[in-house]
């Protein structure tokens, strides 16, 4: 009789965890004017799987982007238009939106490199729609 209760007790525990659990939207994210928060002056704009990204203004990178799922996408580096950059044609990200905040979504990012072909962890990214 117990185990009978521990089982349905069970069953309806993971029945409520589901039911809590959203499901991210991530769809408005997916083109777009963006600001960065902890980077002032940052500005990207996603539109036609094309990324520009602009500091000050100016356009510094060009990136193609692909999307993986509803929720994880892949850039490519295209073009590096301010040199010196650490950044470089072909360097690659895989950013995976984590959470969401009204316009605002977080980011976990793994760069991939010639010197880091299996990737290394960047701290997460946070992006806010930019309002006109």
């Amino acid at each position: 009789m117990i185990k009978k209760y521990s089982i349905v007790g069970l069953f309806i525990f993971f029945i409520a965890i589901e039911g809590n659990s959203q499901a991210l939207d991530c769809y408005k994210f997916k083109e777009g004017t963006f600001f960065y928060p902890t980077i002032p002056n940052g500005l990207s704009v996603r539109k036609n799987n094309i990324q520009k990204s602009y500091t000050n203004g100016k356009l510094t990178m060009i990136w193609k982007v692909k999307w993986i799922s509803d929720c994880q996408y892949k850039m490519v580096c295209k073009k590096v238009l301010v040199k010196p950059f650490s950044i470089k044609k072909g360097d690659q990200i895989i950013a995976t939106i984590i959470s969401t905040d009204g316009n605002c979504y977080t980011t976990s990012v793994i760069y991939f490199n010639k010197e880091n072909p299996k990737g290394i962890d960047y701290p997460n990214t946070e992006m806010c729609i930019k309002k006109d």
